[in-house]
């Protein structure tokens, strides 16, 4: 891992995702049209499962390999230690050295069309990044609940950091994230804090807003504003919500690289629908059961 190159795909994987990160990896082989290097990381004790994907473009690496003193052993939140895991590792690829700059994308993601380094740099230098308030999702029934939380926990980080700005902007998933912010964020955040990057998922387990609210507050590199990379589907209703609204993967890649299909669906079983049931609702529910 010598080589230093401009920008890559990093992926945080591990045994339970093997099926999920076989999707993104043929969609990988079958669009990377530039070849861009992609670095999976795995727990070392999952190397071994992971060594079929080990290609010309693909490399496999041990968690523990550049984040072994970072790593935690306890949970925040009610979420697992290895979800906890893969936000610290996701923040600490880049004392790796391998490149300037990654895009993160997790193991329930695929792309859809054939995809270039220019769809996520402006430049040799400066990516592009994705920032936005999720204006629409937080209207949405069946996320308002969950969104108001979340964004809680976002104000924490701006508070934290002591950035304010009122649009709260940051991001959900699949970002680029800049090896020379990340280097900034370390030294001047946590080291001079002398805190760890589990005490940053301590306060608030949003690994892409931490990154996201110290590139604005920085000023390390331009702030290139974009809407997401990939369409996330957020919870199962949403998805069959597309569905009954005719839009294929065929539209979808008009405006995305890619498609998120968030793992903690649970797919033979219709979602939970709050409040009255409508005539629509009931039929939707039908649809699903039938999918």
């Amino acid at each position: 891992m010598n080589e230093t190159r401009g920008f890559v795909l990093m992926c945080k994987s591990y045994r339970n995702d093997l099926e999920s990160f076989r999707r993104l990896f043929g969609s990988v082989e079958k669009h990377n049209v530039d070849s861009i290097r992609m670095y999976v990381s795995v727990p070392e004790d999952d190397l071994q499962i992971f060594q079929e994907f080990v290609n010309m473009t693909v490399t496999v690496i041990s968690d523990e390999s550049y984040a072994w003193k970072y790593l935690s052993t306890e949970s925040y939140w009610g979420l697992p230690v290895g979800y906890i895991n893969q936000e610290i590792c996701k923040l600490a690829f880049w004392e790796t050295g391998v490149c300037k700059n990654y895009l993160s994308v997790d193991s329930d993601s695929y792309f859809i069309r054939d995809f270039h380094e220019n769809d996520f740099m402006m430049d040799d230098k400066t990516p592009y990044s994705v920032l936005v308030m999720d204006k629409d999702l937080n209207i949405e029934r069946h996320y308002k609940e969950f969104g108001k939380w979340r964004m809680n926990l976002i104000k924490k980080i701006f508070d934290y950091v002591g950035y304010h700005d009122r649009r709260f902007l940051t991001c959900h998933s699949t970002t680029v994230l800049n090896c020379a912010v990340l280097e900034d964020m370390k030294k001047c955040l946590l080291d001079e804090g002398g805190i760890g990057y589990k005490d940053l998922i301590e306060i608030s387990p949003y690994e892409y807003s931490w990154y996201n609210v110290w590139l604005q507050k920085s000023g390390v590199i331009p702030v290139v504003a974009v809407e997401p990379f990939f369409k996330m589907f957020h919870m199962r209703i949403e998805y069959i919500f597309s569905k009954v609204k005719l839009i294929t993967e065929e539209d979808l890649a008009e405006q995305y690289v890619g498609i998120v299909l968030n793992s903690n669906w649970k797919p033979k079983k219709p979602p939970k629908i709050y409040g009255r049931i409508s005539w629509l609702e009931r039929a939707i529910n039908k649809f699903i059961e039938r999918l």
